[in-house]
C-alpha cells in the first residue's frame, strides 16, 4: 500500500475529454487507455462514466474523468492530487472539525479503492483516498 500522507495519483477533471486527450498527447506525449468509472477492471461502457488513464511507456502517469454535474458547480476543469489516508470517512470528518470542507463525501470504486474530495480552509481542492487493489504505489 501507498505510504500514508504520499500523493499517489492526479487526475484531470474536464468538461472536453477528447480536447484534453488531444492536449495532452501532443504535449506531453501520453498514450491513453479507456475503462468503466464505475470499476477499474471492467473495460469502457458506453452506459457508464468513462475513465481514461494517462500513460507514458509503461508506467500510469494519472488520471481524467468528465467533470460530473455535481462537480461542475464546484470546481472548474482541474487537475486533482490524490493523498494516501488510511481511513477515507475519519479524515473527511476531521478535515471539516479542521475548517475544511467535503466537496464529494467518501465514496468507493470498484476494484481501486475509497475515495473523497475535500477543499481545505484556503480553497484548495484536494482528494483522499485508501488505494484499493489498483495502488499506484
Amino acid at each position: 500500500m501507498t505510504a500514508n500522507g504520499t500523493i499517489w495519483w492526479n487526475e484531470l477533471h474536464t468538461s472536453d475529454e477528447n480536447g484534453a486527450i488531444s492536449f495532452y498527447t501532443q504535449l506531453i506525449g501520453w498514450r491513453t487507455f479507456q475503462l468503466s468509472g464505475m470499476d477499474s477492471l471492467k473495460p469502457a461502457d458506453e452506459s457508464e462514466p468513462i475513465y481514461t488513464v494517462w500513460m507514458m511507456g509503461w508506467n500510469q502517469a494519472g488520471g481524467m474523468m468528465k467533470l460530473s454535474p455535481n462537480l461542475a458547480s464546484k470546481l472548474p476543469p482541474s487537475w486533482l492530487p490524490f493523498i494516501a489516508v488510511t481511513d477515507v470517512d475519519a479524515c473527511a470528518i476531521k478535515a471539516e472539525a479542521l475548517g475544511g470542507q467535503i466537496v464529494e463525501p467518501p465514496f468507493d470504486v470498484a476494484n481501486s479503492g475509497r475515495f473523497a474530495i475535500l477543499r481545505d480552509p484556503q480553497g484548495a481542492i484536494f482528494g483522499i483516498g485508501r488505494p484499493g487493489d489498483f495502488d499506484q504505489g
